[in-house]
């Protein structure tokens, strides 16, 4: 089964055709890709500025906090019981009992208790 004339004239032909389209259209890509190429370099060189901004901000924000010593929890009445903060939501207690107040988990005297409903201490 060989190929006559006429066939491979015609497949010639084609192939002719699809040389002359992709030398049309070569100009067309590249400058395509150029243009993504310009895009890539553009977003990168954003990537990069932004990341070296954060850097900065992170530089200037650990130097802050290493220059001043960290805030001491306030003590009142000499007390170093902590305190426990409950929230009056419905149910059991409603307001009369004292599950519903501020109160030292450790001391039971009147003084502490009141400085505690007062001001309240977290420790951290």
């Amino acid at each position: 089964d060989v190929p006559t004339r006429v066939e491979l004239a015609a497949e010639l032909r084609k192939m002719a055709d699809k040389a002359k389209e992709d030398a049309e259209s070569r100009p067309r890509l590249e400058r395509q890709m150029s243009n993504l190429a310009q895009e890539l370099r553009m977003q990168a060189q954003e990537a990069d500025d932004a990341r070296k901004g954060l850097q900065k901000q992170m530089t200037d924000l650990l130097t802050a906090m290493t220059a001043q010593p960290l805030p001491r929890p306030m003590q009142h009445a000499g007390s170093t019981d902590a305190v426990t903060i409950r929230s009056p939501l419905p149910g059991p207690g409603l307001g009369n009992g004292p599950s519903d107040s501020c109160t030292p988990t450790q001391s039971s005297t009147p003084h502490l208790r009141a400085s505690a409903k007062a001001t309240p201490t977290l420790r951290i």
